[in-house]
């Protein structure tokens, strides 16, 4: 179950509306969970800010390059 649509056609939308209404508390928590986890794990601000210097970096010195 991944709410994650591949077309937003009004009935993929409704669709999905309806599997999260109907979602127990507990899949409902395992879903958090799981999300958090993901998170976390790939959104780790010590790597997202390294990432951004080295792409300032690069800019930098490619600056006046074609």
């Amino acid at each position: 179950m991944i709410w994650l649509l591949k077309n937003s056609s009004a009935t993929a939308i409704q669709d999905a509306m309806t599997e999260a209404i109907i979602l127990s508390s507990a899949e409902l928590k395992l879903m958090k969970s799981a999300s958090l986890s993901k998170v976390k794990k790939h959104f780790v601000w010590d790597d997202v800010v390294k990432h951004k210097i080295a792409c300032l970096q690069d800019m930098i010195s490619n600056t006046g390059n074609p």
